[in-house]
């Protein structure tokens, strides 16, 4: 069971800045935390380069949340859909802490809606750059440094 997961938005956010995405996505893979992605899109469309950017056929299959509804929605809409793929995704995972389920993501309601959900999250392109930076990347890694080792923690406490 991992102690966390790393969930990506698609657009704008991993189809950009591709070499630190994939420096991501690797670090919490050798974390041994889950990973998932989360987008707007209406099918369940990977991004074209899922395979180079580190993510496994399985994970496509099994953690691609997407939102049928997208283009009927509002921005408050499409948080509140986030936020319910983060609670899948924790429970998926097995991921007691909620802190410990974290999405990158480029639009400001997404991030607002699953923070508002006791979910963590990182908002890429604030400082005008498409997609994820070295800055962004050291962000993810700080906010889930806590969570290394944490459903073991829980797991010996309980006994």
């Amino acid at each position: 069971m991992p102690d966390a997961v790393c969930a990506f938005d698609i657009d704008n956010t991993i189809t950009c800045g591709k070499e630190h995405a994939k420096r991501l996505i690797g670090w919490c893979r050798q974390q041994g935390f889950g990973l998932g992605i989360i987008t707007a899109r209406p099918l369940p469309v990977p991004p074209p380069d899922w395979a180079a950017l580190g993510f496994t056929e399985q994970e496509m299959r099994r953690h691609l949340h997407h939102n049928p509804g997208s283009y009927s929605q509002n921005g408050a809409q499409h948080g509140k859909k986030k936020a319910q793929a983060m609670a899948q995704l924790q429970a998926d995972h097995g991921v007691t802490d909620k802190q410990c389920v974290l999405l990158v993501d480029d639009m400001k309601y997404n991030i607002a809606a699953v923070r508002e959900h006791g979910f963590s999250a990182v908002q890429v392109g604030q400082d005008g750059a498409c997609g994820l930076t070295p800055a962004t990347v050291r962000e993810v890694q700080g906010q889930l440094a806590s969570c290394v080792g944490a459903n073991r923690r829980k797991t010996a406490s309980e006994e």
